[in-house]
């Protein structure tokens, strides 16, 4: 039943695990508070938050709905303690909604995004919730719906949580079905028609398309890299980004602190410098210095995007250096080669069209929080004779699962052939997605 969404039942007296089942709501007209049942670690600040939510439920038509989010507590145990506290309601398990498999190797700090993530599967099949409260950690994203931790909940009165989710709520639009409404409402997107696409897997012509959409530049480049190397490419492209410059074009350029080895622990990274020292403005995205947290070194922006007048933009996987945009053909490859002499297999898309102006809005977004003064919006261009729709995914770190959702959604879909081009490890759901398309005759490569 495409409509089921979670495990446990309500009233079960028995404690295994085996008498655990689907629960498949009726259409439910309520909206509903989803829960992380181990609020309750803080008691007194979990039964302060519970009397609210309470309150708010007997005002309006609410329901709560407890989700576990770890396995490692017996279904039993965690049914008596929730009848106690809310009474009689259906106990949804997130690995069975998510169809993760065991997330016991998912840190448990992520999980106010899993819980979102439970929200969002939720509202895909239209069922209405608004908000869901999560112990303390990571702040996750709401697309539609409230994220509230107990802390929150229980400073605040009943009214004024209502006004808060008030603002956040948008009612999702039905059950989705089709793939791109299942798109659109699990990673908060949406299709832009009339788009001109280019895709280059070819390094070479990726350099020349980065350099000829520079040289074409009047009014604004705009460039995002996580990695700028020091070598002869990253200058090759620095100069292109200074000779616009020069010709009075205004150009921005972001990159990640760390990884790009300028701003943090008091590094210039000598390419970067010679853009600022040429009048290009830089921003050096999450500097750090003392002794960094696993969090802080994890959490880093790994966009590259490249805008340009409102008219073009190019979406890429390439870090700026000589693997990244130097060819096969370029480079004579001996079996004691250096790692880094080798050339990357990568991909760019080159766009023109609407769809141009959604990169303007992130990067405008990202060059605003890194302490950059803004522009002018170009707005979006026309759509394009012969142009296709597109949709740009946009995925802010750790506090939600917008583009891991997109890869769900198109695997699921695919029907006859899935390829896969990756250099991490596959995590535990990509996995499952995959052995579902197997399952399904889907040939996988």
């Amino acid at each position: 039943d495409p409509r089921r969404v979670g495990l446990g039942r309500p009233s079960e007296a028995a404690a295994p695990q085996a008498h655990a089942a689907w629960i498949v709501p009726p259409e439910v007209h309520e909206r509903i508070v989803l829960w992380d049942t181990r609020c309750d670690r803080d008691e007194h600040t979990w039964w302060a938050a519970l009397d609210v939510l309470r309150t708010l439920c007997a005002q309006a038509k609410r329901k709560l709905w407890p989700v576990r989010l770890r396995s490692d507590e017996p279904l039993h145990a965690l049914r008596v303690r929730l009848r106690e506290q809310v009474g009689p309601a259906p106990l949804l398990d997130a690995a069975q909604v998510l169809r993760e498999g065991d997330p016991s190797s998912v840190p448990g700090r992520v999980d106010g995004v899993r819980l979102a993530r439970v929200a969002t599967v939720l509202r895909a099949e239209g069922i209405a919730v608004e908000a869901i409260v999560h112990p303390d950690g990571l702040e996750a994203h709401g697309a539609g719906f409230a994220v509230e931790t107990p802390r929150t909940v229980a400073a605040a009165t009943a009214e004024e949580l209502v006004g808060r989710w008030r603002t956040a709520y948008r009612p999702p639009a039905g059950p989705a079905r089709t793939l791109h409404a299942r798109l659109d409402a699990l990673t908060d997107s949406h299709c832009d028609p009339g788009n001109l696409v280019e895709l280059e897997v070819d390094n070479l012509r990726a350099r020349r398309a980065l350099l000829d959409a520079i040289a074409a530049a009047r009014h604004l480049v705009a460039l995002q890299v996580y990695i700028i190397d020091d070598d002869e490419v990253s200058r090759m492209v620095a100069r292109a980004l200074l000779e616009a410059r020069a010709r009075g074009v205004r150009v921005v350029v972001l990159v990640d602190s760390l990884y790009s080895l300028h701003g943090s622990y008091r590094t210039r990274n000598p390419v970067v410098a010679m853009l600022e020292d040429g009048g290009v403005e830089v921003a050096a995205i999450w500097p750090l210095e003392g002794i960094p947290s696993v969090e802080q070194l994890k959490r880093r922006d790994h966009r590259k995007l490249l805008f340009v007048d409102g008219k073009m933009a190019i979406v890429s996987g390439r870090n700026l250096g000589a693997p990244y945009y130097r060819g096969f053909d370029e480079v004579a490859l001996t079996p004691s080669s250096p790692w880094r002499e080798v050339p990357w297999w990568d991909a760019h898309l080159l766009v023109r069209g609407p769809a141009v102006q959604r990169v303007e809005e992130t990067l405008a977004r990202t060059w605003k929080r890194a302490g950059g003064s803004s522009w002018k919006p170009f707005g979006p261009p026309a759509p394009l004779p012969g142009g296709v729709p597109l949709r740009l995914v946009v995925h802010e770190g750790l506090r939600d699962a917008h583009t891991f959702h997109a890869y769900l959604t198109l695997m699921d879909a695919a029907k006859r052939d899935l390829f896969l081009a990756n250099s991490f490890p596959l995590h535990t759901e990509i996995i499952e997605a995959i052995l579902r398309a197997v399952r399904r005759g889907v040939r996988v490569g």
